[in-house]
């Protein structure tokens, strides 16, 4: 199922499982009418519907059913009733089976799940025009009930379950219609435990994620054809954006393939998800901390530990074509890589490297201009067939940091690029500027390697000769060296002429 036929689908999930505030008046028939509405964004004859009647305030849809497919995979569920009662205060409650079956096929295989839903306090009230909805559950449930059609087939038990959630859920709009969503989840519970006999594996994978929150809010255009045209709906305003945060994660795993077994835990700390997408720009931050992990491998005598204060990442870029400069940024965050004794004894039975923690740390921020929509089809094969799409015009270091083995490599600086000038050098923007790097502690390094034979003598010979050429010494095993652009494409190391 391509992407956009996963966020119609999940557009039309949030719609039967969240809700928020009640404001105004609404009837049983406005309710539904939404929902309907919102269901049919998943193309013509997706939603069957076997009867609708009303009676003394509560409207009873009976039968609901759904299929959609695309090129790659088909989608059915078999909703059954739902119920909407009039309060007497503007507000409707809302109804609907405890569990309904979902079937998702491809060529090869059809995956069959079970929704149940326990608990469930549905309230929605506003307007006509600008719906909101109260949610309570004491849980979301989805179940893997078979996989047909693979050879060999697994058995087992493999399911999800959200653990009291409470939030809100609005619809507005007619031109472009917005959905927001604020859920508050106490607990996530994983598990698959399947097994498959012919070649003798089993697999085993619980967990627990601990008091998520989710913030969101999508806007879909109604007019979009995801059925046929799925590619034009961002250029028609489809964007979205969320932020997902959690206390802490859980999890243990044993797998096991012909009687050799992989087995042991994973745990997190405090997690952060950023993500936006629309036609102008797109964003992914995500932040881990406190990662620990503990395995034990096949063919090892001792486990493995690994632990991680921080990992993150960071894509932060434009997509359309704009008369002004926009800006971007790409980071990358390991902090504090540690592994245990055992497994550094592997490269370093004497113990002559520092075991201390490791860390990768990069941030680079910049301005810059794209030529071309790159969510507009047309404008994306035109993008691809031009040789540059946009331009550079500054690009900053604003943070370099590795530290392993016991040296250090620091750095940062910038440059700006002249558009109009691509003959000083040939071909390319001529940039000015300089950037800054200091090293600590790489002779001792490579002592250490070439005493562990990890290293030969002529290649640390050659590194140092490279070191040398573009560095000067500023202290005891400690190098920095300046690399400049000056306005006339010199490039310089150190105050030296390289070109």
């Amino acid at each position: 199922m391509t992407y956009l036929n996963w966020t119609r689908t999940a557009v039309c999930t949030a719609a039967l499982m969240t809700g928020t505030t009640a404001l105004a008046d609404v009837t049983a028939q406005d309710v539904w009418d939404q929902w309907k509405d919102s269901m049919m964004m998943m193309g013509d004859g997706a939603v069957n519907i076997g009867s609708e009647s009303y009676e003394n305030g509560i409207l009873t849809v009976s039968g609901v059913s759904l299929d959609f497919s695309d090129d790659m995979s088909t989608f059915s569920a078999e909703i059954g009733d739902f119920v909407f009662e009039e309060q007497g205060d503007g507000t409707v409650s809302i109804l609907m089976a405890d569990s309904y079956p979902i079937s998702i096929s491809s060529d090869e295989e059809t995956v069959n799940l079970t929704v149940m839903q326990s608990g469930v306090d549905l309230v929605a009230g506003g307007t006509p025009d600008a719906m909101t909805y109260d949610l309570t559950a004491d849980q979301y449930a989805i179940v893997l009930d078979s996989i047909q059609g693979s050879e060999p087939a697994p058995e087992g038990d493999m399911r999800m379950a959200m653990n009291n959630v409470t939030g809100s859920y609005a619809v507005s709009g007619d031109d472009l219609r917005d959905m927001s969503y604020d859920l508050s989840i106490g607990s996530v519970d994983l598990l698959a435990d399947l097994t498959e006999d012919e070649t003798e594996t089993t697999v085993l994978i619980s967990g627990k994620v601990n008091e998520l929150d989710v913030n969101a809010a999508i806007t879909v255009p109604p007019d979009a054809d995801f059925e046929n045209a799925p590619e034009d709906a961002f250029a028609q305003g489809l964007s979205m954006a969320a932020t997902y945060s959690l206390a802490g994660s859980d999890y243990i795993f044993d797998v096991t393939e012909s009687g050799r077994s992989t087995s042991g835990t994973v745990s997190t700390g405090e997690s952060m998800v950023e993500v936006s997408f629309g036609s102008e720009a797109m964003l992914y931050d995500v932040s881990v901390n406190d990662v620990q992990v503990q395995m034990d491998v096949p063919d090892l005598p001792f486990p493995v530990d690994v632990s991680l204060a921080e990992y993150g990442v960071l894509i932060d870029m434009p997509l359309s074509a704009t008369e002004e400069t926009q800006s971007f940024a790409l980071g990358l965050n390991l902090s504090e890589l540690t592994v245990n004794d055992e497994v550094w004894s592997m490269v370093d039975p004497g113990g002559q490297l520092d075991h201390g923690p490791a860390t990768v740390a990069l941030d680079l921020t910049g301005e810059g201009k794209l030529f071309f929509d790159l969510m507009d089809p047309e404008q994306q094969q035109a993008a691809a067939m031009a040789g540059v799409p946009g331009e550079l015009n500054t690009l900053t270091l604003e943070t370099l940091q590795i530290t392993a083995a016991g040296a250090n490599v620091s750095g940062s600086g910038g440059f700006t690029f002249d558009n109009t000038d691509l003959q000083t050098i040939p071909g390319v923007p001529r940039p000015e500027g300089s950037v800054t790097i200091d090293i600590s502690g790489a002779n001792t390094l490579i002592d250490n390697l070439v005493a562990m034979g990890l290293l030969p003598d002529d290649q640390a010979m050659m590194g140092r000769m490279m070191m040398g050429m573009f560095a000067r010494s500023t202290g005891d095993d400690q190098l920095q060296s300046v690399i400049e652009v000056n306005e006339q494409g010199h490039v310089l190391a150190n105050g030296q002429r390289l070109q």
